[in-house]
């Protein structure tokens, strides 16, 4: 067996840049960041005055909330991005959890200033790096009824990695054409702070508002992919333990791929094995780096549609997709 063998500095590299990191209710994609994090920002903010903000706090106040928000006896937080991000006016309701809690309740506005339409990003569980640092400020005495915000933006230009990584590690939401078809998406931070960064949620923005995408790539983006918007790839960059990780490379297709095998790692990934369960890939994955232990092994997609280990005979085994896949992966 012919096995690509790295020097004790290269693994002491990746070790250094791969971390185990969970997510909140999804685990199927695991990364690291630590080396990729933004140059921390500072907390630019200013309280608002209800006699100068009330046009845009009755616009929050008149949409419909969904039924999670009109229970329970929570706080009501405004607040407002002074800046206009690729032409959208974003102002928000936030409902705290509790006076010193980062956490609530979210309905966000996007007003489109050159079309003049609206949608809403609605969420259950909500903190973004203005609602922490604040709730943790020594000096602050806790979120109160009515509190009127001004946030600064943070642009995704702060990750001092952008022109590699252009997802940033503190921005709270981007746009950004990744899926490769001509319109933005809308991603989402999730802050979730993990040890190895942040995942970030997908939206295709239609006539009627948010759809989520919730399918392999686009589920699993991480501010530590690499987006390549020229060559249409997307790169995911995951590791489970301290010995054990996979860099993924998927690229868009003109015609909708069904794969027909797949690769038979060391360790099984949820999410890879959710990727050959989905119908009509609109992305192929063609290659994948696995790396377990001391050793890289690098798997590529053939024209038959079957992965095959590169220089190995023995450990590049590819598996039919039974008519259960989940038999493969218990």
């Amino acid at each position: 067996m012919n096995e690509l063998i790295l020097p004790y500095s290269a693994i002491l590299f990746f070790l250094f840049i791969c971390c185990k990191t969970e997510k909140k209710d999804n685990s199927k994609c695991i990364t690291s960041t630590s080396e990729l994090e933004s140059i921390e920002p500072t907390l630019n903010y200013y309280k608002g005055d209800p006699s100068t903000d009330s046009l845009w706090i009755n616009t929050l106040d008149k949409l419909e909330e969904p039924s999670f928000m009109r229970q329970g006896d929570y706080i009501n937080v405004y607040f407002k991005y002074d800046q206009i991000v690729e032409g959208y006016e974003v102002i928000a309701k936030w409902k705290a959890f509790d006076p010193k809690c980062e956490t609530g309740y979210l309905l966000m506005n996007f007003y489109n200033t050159r079309t003049g339409r609206n949608f809403q990003y609605i969420s259950e569980k909500y903190s973004n790096y203005h609602t922490r640092e604040l709730a943790y400020l020594g000096s602050f005495n806790g979120f109160q009824e009515g509190d009127i915000f001004h946030f600064e933006y943070i642009y995704p230009q702060n990750n001092r990695e952008y022109k590699a990584f252009q997802l940033g590690y503190y921005t709270p939401f981007q746009f950004l054409d990744i899926d490769f078809d001509g319109e933005q998406e809308l991603l989402v931070n999730d802050d979730g702070q993990y040890q190895g960064g942040n995942f970030y949620e997908v939206y295709k923005i239609t006539t009627t508002g948010l759809v989520k995408a919730d399918y392999v790539p686009l589920n699993c983006i991480q501010n530590n992919s690499i987006i390549d918007t020229i060559n249409q790839t997307i790169t995911i960059k995951s590791w489970v333990g301290a010995a054990y990780g996979t860099s993924t490379f998927f690229s868009k297709q003109k015609n909708q791929v069904n794969p027909i095998r797949f690769p038979k790692l060391h360790e099984n990934d949820s999410w890879i094995t959710e990727y050959y369960r989905q119908k009509n890939n609109i992305f192929s994955l063609d290659s994948i780096h696995e790396f377990f232990n001391d050793t890289v092994y690098i798997y590529y997609l053939s024209a038959e549609g079957h992965f095959i280990l590169k220089d190995s005979t023995v450990l590049g085994e590819v598996i039919p997709i039974p008519d259960n896949i989940d038999d493969v992966t218990k």
